[in-house]
């Protein structure tokens, strides 16, 4: 993958896998429910150790909305203007993510 030319969705779902892991580590230092962490847990798991098509990785992580809440909290915290920022820049590349995904040449 990085000595050859790759379409855009590999390099994105070891992108995603790798924020997926770095927010499950700031996740578990926030001390949440034990059953929030196995859930969460599990999910991350499968996304990272589990066989498959890597380009269709991410999608595992989509129901770990518990991986959120250090964000949120962070969110929480930073002034309104900053928020709204960080907010559409994240919304304006999901939707170019998204935009490019409906087009690839690879199926997910």
């Amino acid at each position: 993958m990085v000595t050859a030319p790759t379409f855009l969705g590999f390099p994105m779902a070891l992108l995603i896998a790798g924020a997926g892991v770095l927010l499950f580590a700031l996740f578990l230092l926030d001390r949440p429910p034990l059953a929030l962490v196995v859930y969460t847990g599990v999910l991350v798991l499968i996304t990272v150790g589990g066989s498959g098509f890597f380009e269709s990785k991410p999608r595992f992580l989509l129901p770990a909305f518990p991986l959120l809440l250090p964000l949120a909290a962070a969110l929480a915290k930073a002034r309104p203007r900053a928020a709204v920022t960080v907010i559409a820049a994240l919304a304006g590349l999901s939707f170019c993510y998204g935009a490019y995904l409906t087009v690839a040449p690879m199926a997910l």
